[in-house]
């Protein structure tokens, strides 16, 4: 049986510039100020991302799915979504993303390896880890965005150090850095990656 996944997108407008597969449900948030309709669109403005991020789990977990895909709305994709979804059906991860290409994340071992470390602009959550480890702080909201999500990425690894796939033949590129937070950061480490054969359970 094919997984059932929600997108949960963020954004100023109400779309984004990638296409959801139709069997797939989607929710997009827009945090500008001004109503923009949409559907599937929820309007609240102002919020930062870890409550956007927070609200859209919210709401599709009432429904309930077995992946929660959290995503920007500026995303440039090098495959379709439905190429994910099979990857996500083939090994169904605790967490997967597909590969970004960033300084601290360059040692990739295979076509499909395990991570420590994550770039929420895209990621998948099984649902019954989303349980444990959801919603994400607001901590730090008003001083570094990217501090909630490595502190999300630190969690994970204390509960499944192994459980996070990445696909590296699908590349993805965050093409906006908006103006948000992100004061007194130092920068993430090297990223830990393990062979996906290498006989390490998750």
């Amino acid at each position: 049986m094919r997984v059932r996944v929600v997108y949960l997108i963020q954004s100023d407008q109400a779309t984004a510039s990638y296409s959801i597969p139709e069997r797939s449900a989607s929710f997009l948030l827009h945090w500008s100020d001004e109503v923009v309709a949409g559907s599937n669109a929820l309007h609240r403005p102002r919020t930062s991302w870890a409550e956007g991020r927070n609200e859209l789990y919210r709401i599709a977990s009432r429904i309930g799915f077995d992946y929660y895909v959290f995503l920007d709305d500026d995303l440039e994709m090098s495959f379709e979504l439905d190429a994910f979804e099979s990857l996500l059906d083939a090994h169904a991860p605790r967490r997967a993303v597909p590969w970004l290409n960033h300084h601290w994340n360059t040692v990739v071992l295979g076509e499909v390896d395990r991570v420590k470390y994550v770039d929420h602009c895209f990621v998948a959550v099984r649902a019954d880890c989303a349980e444990r480890l959801l919603p994400y702080t607001t901590e730090f909201d008003e001083s570094n965005w990217w501090l909630t999500a490595e502190e999300m990425c630190e969690r994970f690894w204390a509960q499944w150090p192994l459980g996070t796939l990445r696909f590296n033949d699908l590349e993805v590129k965050n093409l906006q850095h908006r103006n948000y937070p992100k004061a007194n950061y130092l920068g993430l480490p090297e990223n830990t990656a393990v062979a996906l054969g290498s006989g390490a359970q998750a």
